[in-house]
């Protein structure tokens, strides 16, 4: 097994977490993890995410291969339709199906293999990376950040990313899928997330503060949410869905085991920094 890995998700609204619209995916013995973030203004992205995210971390398309993956798209396209049952739905779902035409999603996906070139191929991997908008990558060893992918900088996420269509609206020629490819050791850790807490991410690191990955994939549950509603409730995270898929390289069961410790009561109300129950301290740097 090349990896360990762990999903975590927060809907934007808790009181109503059916309509949570990002989705993530894990093969390990693929070595495959995806993640992708759909269009709340659209209809079913939701959906449209969770069988984008199904199929790529099952069997990915070429993106390079224009017919092969023209062909990938049309048979996702079909099993989102095949699940609408127009007749049944609700008339201001109807309304809005008819408007928008259908779902938008973002998608970012990571394949993982031993670096056989390497003198200890068993300790060294080659993770790729593939994507179209703004869910990130970030690849952490020892508390460091090594490399993010793919944005530049925080002020990129203003801008409305580029997404996949349920239906073809004629568009897919302006998808242009962003790739990476990182060379990596066992022990390392590679998070994908989704644009609200790879915002928050990239604004700490360009102010200089650190983003505790490590500690933060060992929390509980529980504890993980309240740490970003902490952030949410202080501005400083974007009040979205979030999600994170923490991958660890190598024999890392009990890097990403996560603790029992108790919940501590988290500050909102000012600067002052906030600390998770496992210790995890973190300057706010407020969300625009």
């Amino acid at each position: 097994m090349m990896f360990q890995s762990r999903q975590f998700h927060v809907p934007k609204d808790y009181e109503t977490p059916q309509y949570y619209e990002d989705a993530s995916a894990v093969n390990v013995e693929a070595g495959r993890a995806a993640i992708a973030d759909g269009v709340s203004s659209a209809v079913f992205s939701g959906t449209w995410a969770e069988i984008l995210t199904r199929s790529v971390v099952a069997n990915p398309p070429d993106v390079h291969d224009s017919a092969q993956f023209a062909a990938w798209l049309v048979d996702r396209r079909k099993e989102w339709a095949t699940g609408i049952n127009v007749a049944t739905l609700p008339y201001h779902l109807m309304m809005k199906l008819r408007q928008v035409g259908g779902g938008f999603s973002t998608l970012s996906w990571i394949e993982v293999q031993h670096d056989t070139g390497a003198a200890e191929p068993d300790h060294e991997y080659i993770v790729r990376g593939l994507g179209v908008g703004d869910s990130c990558v970030f690849h952490v060893r020892q508390g460091e950040v090594l490399a993010k992918w793919p944005m530049q900088d925080s002020a990129e996420f203003e801008a409305d990313p580029i997404s996949i269509g349920s239906v073809n609206f004629q568009r897919d020629q302006a998808l242009e899928f962003k790739e990476f490819v990182w060379h990596c050791r066992a022990g390392d850790l590679v998070v994908l997330a989704t644009d609200a807490v790879s915002a928050w991410a990239y604004r700490m690191l360009e102010a200089g503060e650190v983003v505790n990955w490590e500690d933060l994939s060992r929390l509980p549950d529980s504890d993980l949410s309240q740490y970003l509603t902490a952030l949410r409730e202080s501005h400083w995270l974007k009040r979205d869905d979030s999600t994170i898929v923490f991958v660890g390289l190598g024999q890392t069961q009990a890097f990403l085991e996560t603790t029992t410790v108790a919940a501590e009561q988290v500050e909102t109300n000012s600067c002052d920094p906030v600390e998770t129950p496992a210790g995890v301290e973190v300057n706010c740097v407020p969300a625009e």
